[in-house]
């Protein structure tokens, strides 16, 4: 009966513990974060470009969701407010509106 209970001692740490590696990296893999830069119209007419961060989870909303949002303007100290998103690509896209691409140009990282 001894012997028994040391075995289950040891095995049972050693099953949950590989329960929880094989289970852990689908919760990580829930939280990947998604960066996008955008070229966006503020309340102010200005058309800008800016930086965004969101969740796999929520990335058919993402559109949506930045009109509304301030963004700091240019001057880097007021902030306005998202009126229209005009285009939005990754970090290893290149933007394909023209206007777009000479404001990314002009723009600092």
């Amino acid at each position: 009966m001894i012997k028994m209970s040391c075995v289950v001692n040891k095995i049972l740490p050693l099953t949950i513990g590989g329960l929880f590696y094989i289970v852990s990296p689908a919760l990580y893999a829930e939280e990947v974060r998604l960066h996008y830069t955008c070229f966006v119209e503020l309340d102010n007419q200005e058309q800008v470009i800016s930086q965004f961060v969101t969740s796999e989870k929520s990335r058919r909303k993402f559109l949506s969701s930045i009109i509304g949002k301030k963004v700091f303007s240019p001057d880097g100290v007021s902030h306005s407010i998202v009126t229209n998103v005009i285009e939005c690509i990754t970090k290893n896209e290149s933007f394909k509106n023209d206007t777009a691409q000479g404001v990314d140009r002009t723009t600092p990282r």
